[in-house]
């Protein structure tokens, strides 16, 4: 059964879309009209559970053929050979048992003004500068804990580098700088690696103080756990006791002492629990140790072959070496990736904020220029790098 109210919204996007011409803009025009997307409470989907369109989110909408009474079949299989899968197989688009709220007229319309628009951004692309942002996906702002993306802006006599915040339809930023120049950070970051650390002692000094850091976590770990084994122990004492006084007591008495029982062991549960969190983190400190042996060869590494690496291989130096960086207005933390379980938590990283890493940071003061002075207005132009992916503000 079709929602008439939400049948006539999508209506209103197909129809301002085709006015506006644009994705970017028709976001803007919709949220104008108060026409919000279905709410997502996946962090996937974080704008869209805040009310918000995404310009992913809309160009979704605007390519489903659920509108004009079709369905996709076999989606899973859309990039792949048709020539080489069995019918059933196949990806089709076939008739739906449910109606089109969309003319199919429409439809096609605003199918040729996202593919016109989407080669014509092709073709503005392959004729753009590329710029290199080497702390891509490994600088985060220390205030409010979101990623900051590489970002340029064309000024009068030059092309201006920054690392700012990703530039969200309807979010203003409220952090104290809103964008960092590129030039001032990376050059801090690469001064520690190629010069501070290269000097005498260095590198040791780095390494034994993590090192240090680790066994007193241990210790402290250890204590932790004596705690609350000693507690659990005590539990199943009291539960023992119980046991026996059920079998003296009246039913009514009883029944008492079985519900005394039973918050017993679910207290008992908990301690397993924290035991088992305690356990791991016990482990984790211990093999942190091979960590920061791993850590100095990398920077030796890093040391040695930088100067000769492309652009993608520096910054993947650059992520190897720190976990992440945080930037504020005049400091800037470095947090050495020192254990193996960071490593592997690269796959998950991107979903992390910036406040989740553990490890000590090294803080460095510095002095930037302002760089606010648009205060919340659009730059105009500026083009924003995403590890292998462009959007045009």
């Amino acid at each position: 059964m079709v929602n008439e109210v939400e049948a006539d919204q999508v209506r209103t996007i197909f129809t301002e879309f085709i006015l506006e011409g644009t994705i970017a803009r028709t976001v803007r025009r919709i949220m104008e009209l108060k026409i919000y997307p279905k709410g997502q409470k996946n962090r996937i989907h974080k704008q869209v559970s805040q009310g918000k369109w995404s310009r992913a989110t809309l160009h979704n909408l605007l390519r489903n053929p659920t509108y004009i009474g079709m369905r996709e079949v076999n989606k899973q299989h859309q990039d792949k050979d048709q020539a080489t899968l069995k019918n059933f197989e196949k990806y089709q688009i076939v008739k739906a048992a449910w109606p089109a709220i969309i003319d199919e007229f429409t439809f096609k319309r605003v199918q040729k003004i996202l593919q016109e628009t989407q080669l014509a951004e092709r073709a503005r692309l392959s004729q753009a500068t590329e710029r290199v942002f080497v702390l891509t996906s490994t600088l985060w702002c220390d205030e409010c804990g979101e990623r900051l993306m590489g970002q340029s802006s064309t000024g009068r006599n030059e092309v201006h580098r920054y690392y700012g915040h990703r530039p969200i339809p309807g979010r203003v930023v409220a952090c104290t700088v809103k964008r960092h120049r590129a030039d001032v950070l990376e050059e801090i970051v690469l001064k520690h690696l190629m010069i501070d650390l290269t000097q005498r002692g260095a590198l040791e000094a780095v390494s034994g103080e993590q090192k240090n850091r680790k066994h007193e976590d241990i210790r402290n770990l250890g204590k932790q756990k004596l705690v609350l084994e000693s507690k659990k122990l005590e539990i199943d004492k009291q539960v023992s006791m119980a046991i026996k006084m059920c079998q003296e007591l009246d039913p009514a008495a009883a029944q008492m002492v079985r519900d005394q029982i039973n918050q017993l062991a679910k207290e008992k549960s908990e301690l397993d629990l924290a035991l088992v969190r305690l356990e791991n983190d016990i482990w984790e400190q211990k093999e942190s140790d091979e960590g920061v042996l791993e850590f100095c060869g990398t920077i030796e590494e890093i040391q040695r072959g930088y100067k000769k690496a492309t652009p993608a291989v520096k910054k993947r130096m650059i992520k190897r070496a720190f976990s992440s960086i945080k930037a504020s207005a005049s400091i800037l933390k470095l947090y050495y990736r020192m254990t193996k379980s960071q490593e592997a938590e690269g796959s998950s990283e991107n979903k992390k904020r910036a406040e989740d890493f553990k490890s000590s940071a090294q803080v460095f003061h510095f002095e930037c220029p302002p760089t606010n002075d648009l205060g919340d207005q659009r730059v105009v132009g500026s083009s924003i790098v995403k590890i292998g992916r462009r959007d045009r503000i």
